[in-house]
């Protein structure tokens, strides 16, 4: 028991160390792509502190396996150099005490991140998105959805579902003299090529000063969108910032009716796999540490994590665009580097 309390007090405070580290140079990086937007519409140096703000759940949930890593290695290095893991080999404390310790400390871990991704990621990635939107001119994002204006049209979009399908639409036109013409509500749009975006049971309302109000029903109506493919992108909320439940739902629901789900299942198994991930690097760490047999410095152990580590993150992201690519099952595609990772690991740690 002194001894699990001890490797996780070492533990978490390595993690910590290499988790403000890590989050201080990609907030940097992102921070200059950030800045980049500064005087575009109402947008300010102050706006983009605050989108880096509010991205730092995200950040934390991608760096966590890096973390995981880095923590591990640190922490149990620093009981290696102190002759401490030698000691307590030498008093009988197994190999497999030691894994047992890094399980019980994935599982806290990935609790927490299940937490930030279910709680705190969503509501975050909202307000970055409200706040990217002052970059657009005429846009405005509210409870109910945003509106932007060009010219004489104005359009509600209630949520952009992804970057080709919006939900709730209403689109009014106005007259020279600001006088409402007709407006357009439809329950979803289907965005085309061309800024062409199909409008689904579509309710066409014309304002006449001299046939009064006439309405028209249509299964699907053609609007020429204002809005560019990159503006649709800022204010389309990313799939991380959907829960796994919601995921669920939007893959039962649209996959019988033929919609493309590979990208919601992609980031759906991402989910799943995570402690599995997670547990992958802590039992990389502990084979690394366990394994010498002599002290190495603490330079080398790192730059031997860091190249795990983005290797690791270059496989996810490079198999996670398989799947749309090649036409691959994410099950396939998502679960197989961590699993791989796992048992390289699992052998490493039977041989010591």
């Amino acid at each position: 028991m002194i001894l699990s309390r001890y490797i996780f007090s070492q533990f978490f405070t390595s993690a910590f160390f290499a988790l403000v580290t890590l989050l201080i140079l990609f907030s940097i990086i992102s921070l200059v792509e950030t800045l980049e937007n500064v005087g575009q519409g109402s947008f300010t140096s102050l706006h983009a502190f605050l989108v880096i703000l509010f991205e730092t759940p995200n950040r934390i949930i991608e760096l966590l396996p890096i973390v995981m890593l880095l923590g591990t290695i640190m922490g149990l290095g620093s009981l290696a150099n102190n002759q401490e893991i030698a000691a307590s080999r030498s008093a009988g404390v197994s190999v497999i005490k030691f894994v047992k310790i890094f399980i019980c400390i994935t599982i806290l871990v990935s609790l927490v991140a299940i937490l930030i991704q279910t709680y705190l990621i969503p509501g975050s990635e909202k307000q970055v998105i409200r706040i990217n939107s002052l970059a657009i001119e005429q846009t405005n994002v509210t409870a109910k959805g945003f509106w932007s204006k060009k010219g004489r049209t104005i359009v509600r979009i209630e949520e952009m579902l992804s970057a080709s399908t919006a939900a709730s639409i209403e689109v009014y036109n106005l007259s020279e003299q600001d006088n409402l013409e007709s407006i357009t509500i439809a329950t979803s749009a289907e965005i085309k090529e061309n800024s062409k975006w199909l409008l689904k049971k579509a309710i066409t309302r014309v304002v006449s000063t001299s046939l009064g109000l006439s309405k028209k029903n249509e299964d699907t109506l053609t609007w020429d969108s204002f809005l560019e493919d990159s503006q649709l992108k800022t204010l389309t909320s990313p799939l991380y910032a959907i829960s796994a439940l919601d995921l669920m739902r939007y893959i039962r629901a649209n996959r019988e009716s033929g919609v493309d789900t590979r990208s919601h299942e992609v980031i759906l198994w991402q989910r799943l796999i995570f402690p599995i991930t997670l547990l992958a690097m802590a039992l990389i760490g502990v084979s690394i540490i366990l394994s010498s047999t002599t002290n190495r410095a603490a330079g080398s152990r790192l730059l031997i994590a860091m190249g795990i580590g983005v290797f690791l993150y270059l496989l996810q992201q490079t198999t996670g665009h398989l799947s749309t690519l090649l036409n691959i099952s994410p099950v396939i595609t998502v679960c197989i580097p961590p699993l791989v990772m796992l048992t390289v690991a699992l052998l490493a740690i039977r041989r010591i």
